[in-house]
């Protein structure tokens, strides 16, 4: 037999022997590395399935305190309000609607009072827009009247000077007769995702006059559901879930907000 002939036999011996000493250790090693790989998937699968799932809100949750509504009826003297509309959404306020709602939410610290008149720098403003309704909301500044159905200290027009960005306080008379205004309770909230809250209210609508009040089921005051004396409005709304009212969803979003926030996104009746 010839030298060459002899290597590659013993080589492909070595060989052979060699594989069957190392199969053993290298099923290990493989098994192991799959099934470590199996984990991970499972660990991955879990994490997602995790960030996916939202946070249950309930009527306790903290959140539902930070929420801001807009005011929906500006002038108590009258019986005009947004909740005439189906529906509505931010680009149904108008500028002077978008400015009073977010001077409304100022810190009170930021206004500067010199004894003389009262007033504001516009960035307060600016940042409260941002953090109501979002950064992508369109407003001008100008000047801009609090209303009476506010329901604030300063009711009244605010004067804007673009030079300084200040704006200066000129107080309105009160009225003192007829108040027309709505009342609302919340009795339920679901969020389907971590980026939507639905807020759900009981709404009515009271006609308040001479210590007595008279409550409708619609915005046109002629579904008349309750009458007697006026304490408060805070005893009103104690009544609504005993009463036939009607039911109005409010709808908040992060994905249109600052931060982490939740801004006004829109509102709508639920059953008419």
């Amino acid at each position: 037999m010839k030298k060459g002939n002899v290597i590659l036999i013993v080589s492909c011996i070595l060989i052979v022997t060699i594989g069957i000493i190392l199969m053993p250790t290298l099923y290990k090693l493989i098994t192991n590395n799959t099934l470590e790989g199996k984990k991970i998937d499972v660990i991955d699968n879990k994490k997602d399935k995790t960030k996916n799932k939202s946070s249950k809100i309930t009527l306790e949750s903290e959140i539902l305190k930070e929420l801001v509504y807009p005011v929906m009826h500006n002038d108590l003297s009258n019986t005009d309000t947004y909740y005439k509309l189906d529906k509505i959404s931010v680009s149904d306020f108008t500028n002077n609607d978008i400015l009073y709602n977010a001077f409304l939410q100022i810190y009170s610290g930021y206004l500067v009072n010199n004894g003389e008149s009262i007033s504001f720098n516009s960035s307060y403003l600016e940042s409260r827009i941002q953090n109501i309704f979002g950064p992508k909301t369109g407003y001008n500044l100008v000047d801009f009247t609090v209303p009476s159905g506010a329901n604030s200290n300063y009711s009244g027009t605010f004067k804007y000077n673009a030079n300084t960005k200040q704006y200066v306080y000129y107080p309105a008379s009160n009225n003192n007769g007829v108040v027309y205004t709505e009342i609302k309770k919340i009795y339920d909230v679901n969020n389907t995702d971590d980026n939507t809250i639905n807020t759900l209210f009981n709404v009515a609508f009271v006609k308040i006059s001479n210590g007595t009040y008279t409550m409708y089921s619609d915005y046109a005051y002629s579904n008349e559901i309750s009458s007697g004396n006026f304490n408060s409005l805070e005893d009103l709304e104690n009544m609504l879930e005993k009463l036939d009212t009607k039911k109005y969803q409010y709808t908040f979003r992060k994905d249109t907000c600052n931060y982490d926030s939740y801004c006004f996104y829109g509102g709508k009746w639920l059953n008419g």
